[in-house]
């Protein structure tokens, strides 16, 4: 056997015996079972906490969510109700964080993967009646993130959601409408602002005014196009409770309506208040809390002329309509 045969057939005996090791697992050890990273029971957690990536030398600003009684609130949101289906989701990913072997053990690795005490995607804190339990997460590809509790020398990998999917701002776990009617569900309708007070009843589709003058017609049209921008709501941010004079909530501009509810005839209604950066105050009767809407949403009902009834004149482009009835 000259060299070049040996060399070539002592690879091929390293080859052979490396191929051994490994499909024996001597050399690779199993990955271990799917197992969760944190235990607890959602039915007694009692408090969340979670805190987004924040740019550096900002203070964080954390979602607080409380349980109050039966319910959840945003503690920092003045104690807004919490929409209970998004809480439960919460709960749910984080009672579903399950691992197999650490796949970073080393502190420059967890500010790489974002699951370091001073850098993350995502910090939550929950409170259970077995304690407080801190999660850094952070952010990966798709549907997974990465994971690591505070204190310890060992980050995960998750499946089946991501870092981001965990809301950090208190707007994602409020319901974001806090009017949702639409036109075809009122009976009577009423608009109240600067420029005069007005009454609509709904009867098979269409609208009428009582009050209105001999020749004039309300354009059912025009007015479920108004009713469909006034009766969606929607929260930009919740300012308070009770009653401040910046609010502006004089009742100058009040919405109303009356509709059936489970056989039962109900009135509902919202004041508009002061405009501040393009945002008006609104409080929905009977509610303490105050929020801020876009002004675009609402402007209408505060500047509403209530332009559309039609005299049954040509106006000044020659077609029929006119202006309210005087």
């Amino acid at each position: 056997m000259n060299r070049t045969t040996q060399v070539l057939a002592g690879a091929l005996a390293v080859q052979v015996a490396l191929g051994a090791m490994t499909w024996s697992g001597r050399s690779t050890p199993e990955p271990t079972a799917l197992h969760p990273l944190v235990t607890f029971d959602p039915a007694t957690v009692t408090a969340v906490s979670i805190t987004g990536r924040t740019t550096p030398g900002a203070p964080a600003t954390p979602v607080q969510l409380e349980k109050d009684g039966d319910t959840w609130v945003i503690a920092s949101s003045h104690r807004y109700p919490a929409d209970p289906a998004k809480v439960t989701d919460l709960l749910d990913k984080l009672d579903d964080l399950q691992v197999r072997d650490a796949i970073a053990t080393t502190t420059a690795s967890f500010k790489e993967l974002e699951v370091a005490d001073d850098t993350f995607s995502r910090s939550v804190t929950i409170t259970s009646a077995a304690g407080p339990t801190t999660l850094l997460l952070g952010g990966a590809g798709g549907t997974s993130m990465h994971v690591r509790l505070p204190g310890t020398n060992e980050a995960f990998s998750v499946r089946g959601t991501s870092a981001f999917a965990i809301a950090d701002s208190d707007r994602r776990f409020w319901k974001p409408e806090i009017v949702a009617v639409q036109p075809d569900d009122l009976a009577t309708w009423t608009i109240s602002n600067p420029q005069g007070t007005r009454t609509l009843v709904r009867s098979a589709g269409a609208w009428s005014m009582p009050d209105l003058p001999p020749g004039h017609t309300v354009v059912s049209q025009e007015v479920d196009a108004l009713a469909r921008m006034l009766l969606t709501v929607r929260i930009n941010e919740v300012v308070g409770q009770g009653d401040d004079p910046a609010w502006g909530l004089d009742g100058s501009t009040h919405v109303t309506w009356t509709r059936t509810v489970d056989g039962t005839t109900v009135t509902e209604g919202y004041v508009v208040g002061a405009l501040v950066d393009n945002k008006r105050a609104v409080r929905v009767d009977g509610s303490p809390w105050v929020v801020r809407v876009a002004a675009s949403s609402i402007s209408r009902a505060v500047e509403t002329s209530f332009d559309f009834v039609d005299d049954g004149q040509p106006d000044f482009m020659g077609q029929i309509g006119g202006g309210p009835p005087r």
